[in-house]
């Protein structure tokens, strides 16, 4: 628990007053709070952060997304760091999403927590050949350079679908499982549509240069 009642009035609640016995949305509130204009942050959550359903918890993320604050959550491994073993989520938020990317009604969900590599009996790593690959897609989602939804990995998800799953922000329910046969087909075409169309784009581009 935290010192909610103490702050429970406080302006940086814009989206809703969190609860005593859970300050993930205290902390994602604080920092958006904090950012200028065009401001960007990069906020570690613990992994059941996002999962919540209970109804402040879905008001909050709602008016989030609503003011369209959340570019990317990465679903990190767990027992990357010392002080604990709980698996964490990188969630990427900011204030000038319309500007910043080419996708501005999508959440980027990238699910790495199967990614780490194991370098004692207790911890897990990010190789650098992860670290770069994380990146390389969530640039190529931000600016438009030919971002593919990948298997396993990534997927760019309407905000009226996230909207449609009572605000669920976690990369797993998002991300398609090479598992997963559940998955709707109509889901997966809507996707490969999508890509097509910006590697079309792109390609016609360059010729016309």
């Amino acid at each position: 628990s935290w010192d909610a009642n103490k702050v429970a009035d406080d302006s940086r609640w814009v989206y809703g007053r969190p609860p005593e016995r859970n300050a993930n949305y205290a902390w994602i509130q604080h920092i958006l709070s904090k950012l200028s204009p065009a401001g960007v942050a990069a906020v570690i959550t613990s992994r059941s952060c996002g999962a919540e359903v209970q109804k402040w918890c879905s008001d909050i993320k709602a008016g989030i997304l609503r003011d369209n604050r959340l570019e990317c959550i990465i679903a990190l491994p767990s027992n990357l760091f010392s002080n604990t073993n709980v698996g964490c989520n990188l969630w990427i938020l900011s204030r000038n999403k319309e500007r910043r990317t080419t996708r501005a009604q999508d959440i980027l969900f990238v699910d790495a927590s199967a990614l780490g590599e194991k370098i004692s009996p207790s911890k897990y790593t990010l190789t650098e050949s992860l670290i770069h690959r994380i990146v390389n897609k969530y640039r190529a989602w931000k600016n438009g350079e030919n971002y593919c939804d990948e298997t396993d990995f990534c997927r760019s998800v309407p905000l009226e679908e996230v909207k449609q799953h009572s605000f669920l922000l976690q990369p797993s329910r998002y991300v398609v499982s090479s598992k997963n046969s559940d998955f709707e087909a109509s889901e997966l075409l809507t996707g490969y549509q999508r890509c097509s169309s910006k590697i079309e784009q792109s390609a016609l581009g360059d010729q016309i240069e």
